[in-house]
């Protein structure tokens, strides 16, 4: 884990991304919110990109990005860059030829 908290201090730029289960984050991404608390006064000066999948709409997505929010909220000079959600995606293919693929490209482009 300590080797993944240095690359979390040295990067610029963080990705959080998770399906939405029952309006949040899943149990991975906790875990990972969870073991950066040891470090979390040192993340600072950061851009930022939250990506959503889930099953459901906009309130799935509104839900997770807030908690995403919370999350880097407690960090200093986050930059939030960009939201990339993919919503009624109900198994791994559901996402193929969906705009959200090329606006991920474009935003990784210009990171």
């Amino acid at each position: 884990m300590n080797e993944i908290l240095e690359k979390i201090l040295a990067a610029d730029v963080m990705v959080l991304a998770s399906p939405v289960y029952f309006l949040s984050f899943n149990g991975q991404m906790k875990t990972f919110i969870d073991r950066v608390c040891p470090i979390y006064t040192m993340i600072h000066d950061k851009e930022v990109y939250f990506v959503v999948s889930c099953a459901g709409g906009k309130r799935s997505v509104d839900s997770i990005v807030q908690s995403f929010r919370v999350f880097t909220g407690c960090l200093h000079g986050i930059k939030e860059k960009g939201i990339i959600s993919i919503t009624g995606v109900w198994d791994e293919s559901a996402a193929k030829g969906s705009p959200a693929l090329k606006q991920a490209y474009t935003m990784g482009l210009n990171a």
